[in-house]
């Protein structure tokens, strides 16, 4: 069953069948015209001379929106560079400044994920569908419970939440919440990435926080 369907319904019942939903396979709504390079190429860093400019802004720690971005001006020869703390900010070369701007606005899944600058637009698009599904179990027995082909089950084997709870007995997932987003691999084949937020508690200290994962599905 496509994680699609699944995203269809809600309930109880719902929530049950996804937690053991099958990760969907590669492949995601965007809508773009791209033509990317037949070989890859080398992009050499801006000469001293060259002046730089921000083309766009997005939300701090976006990591799906900074490799789309990255990925789309790669694959037609543009140098960029995204930095920033709270929010993050996108350059190019001057020079390319107007080329990079068309093949990023083809990018249906890029609207209303950044702001172009220096103008500030930013189109505003319906939240996304955030599916929650509740855990109630230690990170060990959650990972027990939930394979690894599942929505669930990836999420949770996330390298990020990994590296953070490693072969961890005090922590608890109370939750697990994601919403799917589209992106593109290296090739820009469109493929989708599921953005998961898991709430966790410590047992030791009965403190709560959460952990924030993305979870790409790379089309081949």
């Amino acid at each position: 069953m496509s994680l699609a369907a699944l995203l269809a319904g809600a309930g109880a019942l719902l929530r049950v069948r996804l937690a053991n939903a099958p990760v969907p396979p590669g492949g995601g709504p965007t809508k773009s015209v791209r033509h990317p390079p037949a070989a890859p190429v080398m992009i050499d860093e801006p000469r001293a001379d060259e002046k730089t400019e921000f083309i766009l802004a997005m939300d701090g720690g976006d990591e799906v929106t900074e490799r789309y971005v990255t990925r789309v001006l790669t694959a037609h020869a543009i140098w960029s560079m995204t930095q920033g703390s709270i929010g993050w900010s996108t350059s190019v070369r001057s020079s390319q400044r107007r080329e990079a701007e068309k093949w990023l606005r083809k990018e249906d899944g890029l609207r209303g994920y950044v702001t172009w600058l220096p103008s500030g637009e930013r189109e505003l698009l319906p939240t996304p569908t955030r599916t929650t599904v509740s855990i109630g179990m230690d990170y060990t027995s959650a990972l027990k419970s939930h394979p690894p082909d599942t929505v669930v089950g990836r999420i949770l084997r996330s390298d990020d939440l990994r590296r953070e709870l490693g072969g961890s007995v005090t922590a608890k997932v109370e939750s697990v919440s994601w919403v799917v987003r589209p992106t593109v691999t290296d090739a820009l084949k469109s493929t989708t990435c599921i953005v998961g937020t898991v709430a966790l508690r410590d047992v030791t200290r009965d403190y709560p926080y959460l952990m924030h994962c993305a979870v790409f599905l790379e089309a081949e």
